[in-house]
């Protein structure tokens, strides 16, 4: 049957002369299996389809048959799990990391910031070790380093407002920032128009890494709403790099955000996705990072550091010993530890100083002819002479979309079948 149905693409939703399907047939015989596995090629189960016999649901119900019962109300069921936050944006971080890679950030990190953990083999491994965290760190700064050297042309540029001009800003809004903002975006404009290399960059630090910013601040404040903002942008930005399987998960994340959960459900969820652990504001941490942190690695480093001999040995230790712990746990003096001052983490300052001293010096803002983004070697890459950027990293996000566009039906139909009738 499975070869008939997945090869042959047999139609498993047909109906007999009294409205039975294979999936009602399966059921009234007790075949499980066989049940579950027309319920994963996209069996039917809405009660509607089935108005002139009895329902897959109400058929494992007569059964008694709860194992079927329960995957019948799972998969017809409105309240999926929601996805997770921690871990989608590694997954974002990888993607903006494989678009800005070949035009000089795998360059940069390894030759200028000089961080030899942050590679493409840290971003693929970025749950492992501390991936995660120096990954980040790593796409921040070289953001950082991109915005200065961004400012510095700014500011050299015919745009920048004159002195009459920022004093006149200054006595009718009391500050100079609106004259500023509008300003620079009259010269972004007037560049990213001037050469694709200078298109690509300003892409890179004005637009993809501040997604993975603003995912971060989102979760740390707890705010749901902006969360979901981000989660619109990743099926685009998935698809593009490849990524089948983080684009599936973020369409099934947003189909049911946007349409499949009601709408209390939603706003439940976007108000209790995070964690806080000590009520203080901005402190918050998505729901499988705290299962990560708090759960699941601290089982994990007390696994790796016992042998089976060693448990097997405290499993057998006498009544005396554990009677000597339970009575250190309750001496208050056992645990009386002299606090140590906090270690603070380096500044980045000067590794930013430095990105940008090498965007500047590239000329990668500067307002010339050109038509290709050039590439800068790596690790043992072999990069020939005017070798540019893989063309699919071009303008990624506006060709993710135009995919997502033409695959978003066929996308439905495979994940959602049974809404799809």
């Amino acid at each position: 049957m499975k070869v008939h149905v997945r090869i042959q693409e047999a139609e498993v939703n047909v109906k007999d002369g009294i409205g039975q399907t294979a999936l009602t047939l399966a059921l009234h015989k007790s075949h499980d299996v066989t049940a579950s596995f027309l319920i994963e090629v996209g069996s039917f189960l809405q009660e509607e389809y089935f108005n002139s016999t009895v329902c897959p649901l109400d058929i494992a119900k007569v059964k008694h048959n709860i194992p079927m019962e329960e995957l019948i109300k799972n998969v017809y069921g409105c309240h999926t799990p929601g996805a997770g936050d921690f871990h989608n944006r590694g997954y974002i971080n990888e993607s903006v990391a494989r678009i800005a890679g070949q035009s000089g950030f795998w360059h940069v990190v390894e030759k200028v910031m000089k961080r030899p953990t942050v590679n493409p083999t840290s971003f693929k491994l970025k749950f492992k070790d501390n991936n995660y965290n120096n990954n980040e760190e790593a796409l921040y700064d070289y953001e950082d380093g991109l915005s200065i050297a961004m400012l510095k042309v700014f500011q050299e540029s015919e745009f920048f407002p004159s002195e009459a001009e920022l004093k006149q800003c200054y006595k009718e809004n009391g500050c100079h920032n609106q004259i500023l903002i509008t300003k620079y975006y009259e010269w972004l404009q007037d560049i990213v128009t001037s050469n694709e290399q200078v298109n690509y960059q300003v892409n890179i630090a004005d637009d993809l890494i501040p997604i993975s910013r603003w995912y971060k601040e989102s979760i740390k404040n707890g705010n749901g709403e902006a969360t979901e903002g981000v989660w619109m942008h990743c099926p685009a930005l998935y698809v593009q790099v490849g990524k089948t399987n983080y684009r599936d998960e973020s369409l099934s994340h947003l189909t049911n955000v946007l349409a499949k959960w009601p709408l209390a459900y939603r706003k439940m969820y976007q108000r209790n996705r995070t964690v806080n652990l000590d009520g203080k504001q901005g402190k918050q941490l998505a729901g499988d990072e705290w299962v990560e942190d708090h759960l699941v690695c601290p089982v994990k480093k007390y696994a790796k550091a016992q042998t089976s001999f060693s448990v097997l040995e405290m499993m057998s230790c006498s009544s005396n010993l554990l009677e000597m712990n339970r009575k250190m746990y309750k001496s208050r003096q056992a645990f009386d530890i002299p606090r140590t001052r906090e270690h603070r983490k380096p500044s980045s300052l000067y590794d930013q100083f430095k990105v940008a001293q090498f965007a500047a010096k590239e000329q990668w803002f500067e307002k010339k002819q050109g038509s290709t983004v050039q590439k800068y070697l790596w690790g043992d890459k072999v990069v020939k002479e005017g070798e540019g950027v893989s063309t699919r990293y071009l303008n990624a996000v506006s060709k993710g979309r135009a995919k997502i566009q033409l695959e978003f039906r066929s996308f439905l139909h495979r994940k959602f079948p049974n809404e799809m009738i």
